[in-house]
C-alpha cells in the first residue's frame, strides 16, 4: 500500500509525503514487512526518509 499527501498551506511551500509499507515472503516463507515515510523536498528534488523509527522500518 502507498499512499500520496500533498498538504501545506497558500503562504507556505506544499509539502510531498509518501507513506507506506510492502508486505512479503522471504525464502524461509516467513512473512516480512518494510514500512517507510518519505518527504519530497522542491528544492533539491528528492525524497528524502523520516527520522522517526515508527515510519521507517523492516520486520
Amino acid at each position: 500500500m502507498i499512499i500520496f499527501l500533498l498538504s501545506g498551506f497558500p503562504a507556505h511551500a506544499p509539502n510531498l509525503i509518501v507513506i507506506g509499507y510492502v508486505d512479503y515472503e522471504d525464502l524461509l516463507k516467513r512473512k516480512r514487512r518494510t514500512a517507510f515515510l518519505r518527504l519530497y523536498d522542491f528544492t533539491t528534488k528528492r525524497f528524502t526518509p523520516s527520522d522517526d523509527p515508527a515510519y521507517e522500518y523492516q520486520d
